[in-house]
């Protein structure tokens, strides 16, 4: 549930849901921010299952890579999350 504590993370989840496809550079620009810090953030996010990249982690180097948001997995958080709220 934590992913979607932050109003950065809840923003770029809903670019990548308005831009779906986006690369790591093109999270960047959108967000002004370093292709790292990006990278980190999208990082943070794959890892957390709430967005898929294009291509498989062990074979990204050199490659552009591009993401899309788990539909299902972000619907599942928000149940659970509405559901610790409402005391079930």
């Amino acid at each position: 549930m934590h992913v979607l504590h932050t109003p950065a993370k809840q923003e770029l989840l809903r670019f990548l849901s308005l831009h779906p496809a986006s690369s790591t550079a093109e999270v960047a620009t959108a967000f002004e921010v370093s292709v790292e810090a990006a990278r980190q953030r999208l990082t943070d996010l794959e890892n957390a299952g709430v967005i898929v990249g294009s291509v498989a982690h062990g074979q990204r180097r050199g490659r552009i890579v591009t993401f899309r948001v788990d539909e299902t997995r972000v619907r599942a958080l928000i149940d659970e999350l509405a559901g610790y709220v409402l005391g079930q």
